[in-house]
């Protein structure tokens, strides 16, 4: 198909452009996330090519739309490719930056073409794109805005009727080798290897309940309760995950001297997961419960006590691990904030495996004080957007960005920030000898599952624990990744914090890989 030559990259419409325009001709760029193609967008482009001679097109990439979890509905590829083939367009390209304003300084287009409600507009990215364009001697003009149609709404009327979720998986299936032979292999190889996990256990409790009213004394919700069921949470979930996957697992941990200590080492135990669980009764074990009515949650309560381990038990912890590490493939930090892991914890265990083989990942929740960056050189960390963004104090930059600014500080080799209901995006170092001022890390969006949503709990521990698994089990991280996402879509059906049927799971992924 000739139509696909026109698809092109960042980096190669740089050269492309420059020489277009020493041959005197003027380039024109439009820029926009284009879902569906309709007859607004047609009558915008041609009036786009009206004003030049080459027409370039740029395609906002899967993980920088920000129109709802269920957008973009069409995947990056096969928008540039309906662009490419129109006959109008001449360039196109995904553009994986959070504004054009990247891309204007690259391209240096002659004149850029927005839309007519663009033409009063005071948002700070299309004036930072104005002003990039106007620096290098540009114009902006707007487009007459006669026929007026939304992607948006369309998708709304018709998301039933336009089912494209088998053409996005076709498309990663495809480039990356997956194939269910493959997928079956990976979950095989996870049998036995042996993980350590380090870090904070947790007792989830749930708390069923029915509605009697509002209470009489004051505005708030009388709750009746009918009964509570527990699920082992935190690190010690992480454990039970990989344990389920037919690793050979071991926990270490802190809890308090109580009935809920008792209650977690029964349960591991259970599960088929070792512990060397370490018992503080200057604290209670941490215990979060959280009040249903329903499957709907109204409230949550978390007992802790959170402050540093003394200096005995905090040795007695390092000691027990330092013994362990001689004998396992990955080691998996999770920090939840309760004050297992202090600097000095992760410190020495770094250290330790600095000339190891040991696999490293490190999982991290912000609700109290965990941060990724107190991790460096991990193999594999999974933050989610939020998490990421609060470690770094930006809540403004793209994506692409932030991951780059988390590579630089940590020099974590493959990250996956996870989207919620919109997947995760995967981002890996550069190659060796990439220039530190031109650095980009390599990105693969990988949509979410289909998947209806009983419970979000558990799902970011479900992707951690198995993307590692299968890292270690010989899975490119992209295909780990696969495979963790498909985790995380099961999770989320589930009520609670309930480890995963390798299984189930496997049998789950492989039905939607096409044969």
């Amino acid at each position: 198909m000739k139509y696909l030559d026109k698809i092109s990259t960042i980096d190669q419409l740089s050269t492309v452009c420059s020489d277009l325009r020493g041959e005197g001709q003027q380039v024109v760029l439009c820029h926009g996330c284009f879902d569906i193609l309709h007859p607004g967008h047609l009558r915008y482009l041609a009036f786009a090519k009206e004003q030049g001679d080459i027409l370039v097109v740029t395609v906002t990439a899967d993980s920088m739309v920000k129109k709802g979890p269920d957008r973009p509905f069409v995947p990056e590829e096969l928008r540039a490719e309906a662009l490419a083939a129109l006959g109008i367009v001449d360039f196109v390209a995904v553009d994986s930056n959070a504004t054009a304003v990247e891309t204007i300084e690259v391209v240096k287009p002659d004149i850029y073409v927005k839309g007519k409600e663009y033409e009063n507009s005071d948002d700070h990215r299309f004036v930072n794109e104005k002003k990039m364009v106007e620096s290098h001697g540009g114009r902006v003009i707007f487009s007459s805005g006669d026929v007026v149609y939304s992607s948006t709404h369309l998708i709304r009327a018709f998301k039933e009727r336009l089912r494209i979720d088998d053409a996005r998986w076709v498309n990663l299936c495809q480039r990356h080798g997956i194939t269910r032979d493959k997928v079956r292999e990976i979950f095989e190889r996870m049998e036995g290897l042996k993980f350590l996990v380090v870090g904070d256990a947790i007792v989830d409790e749930y708390l069923h309940c029915d509605v009697l009213g509002v209470a009489s004394e004051s505005p708030v919700l009388n709750l009746a309760k009918l009964g509570s069921e527990k699920f082992v949470g935190g690190a010690g979930v992480i454990a039970c995950h990989l344990a389920r996957l037919g690793c050979s697992v071991r926990l270490v941990s802190v809890l308090g001297d109580d009935l809920n200590a008792q209650w977690l080492r029964t349960a591991l135990e259970e599960e088929g997961v070792e512990n060397d669980l370490i018992s503080d009764v200057s604290r209670p074990t941490v215990k979060k419960s959280r009040f249903l009515v329903e499957e709907q949650k109204v409230m949550k309560v978390d007992d802790y006590r959170r402050h540093p381990l003394d200096s005995t038990i905090q040795r007695e912890l390092l000691d027990k691990v330092s013994r362990l590490l001689t004998d396992v493939d990955g080691i998996i930090f999770g920090d939840f904030g309760y004050g297992v892991l202090s600097d000095k914890v992760i410190g020495e265990i770094c250290e330790a495996l600095s000339n190891s083989e040991v696999q490293k990942s490190a999982v991290t929740s912000t609700s109290l004080r965990g941060n990724i960056l107190r991790f460096s050189d991990m193999d594999l960390i999974t933050p989610t957007e939020r998490e990421a963004r609060t470690s770094l104090g930006d809540f403004d930059s793209g994506l692409s960005v932030i991951a780059l600014d988390l590579y630089r500080k940590t020099g974590n080799k493959n990250v996956a920030v996870t989207l919620g209901a919109r997947g995760l995006v995967y981002f890996h170092q550069p190659e060796e000898g990439s220039a530190d001022d031109d650095l980009r890390l390599a990105t693969e969006y990988i949509p979410a599952l289909p998947a209806v949503t009983r419970d979000p709990m558990g799902a970011g521990d479900a992707l951690a624990a198995t993307t590692a698994a299968a890292m270690k089990a010989g899975a490119p991280p992209v295909i780990a990744c696969l495979l963790g996402d498909a985790a995380a879509a099961q999770e989320i059906q589930q009520l609670g914090n309930v480890p995963l049927e390798k299984g189930e799971l496997m049998e789950f992924l492989v039905n939607l890989i096409p044969e």
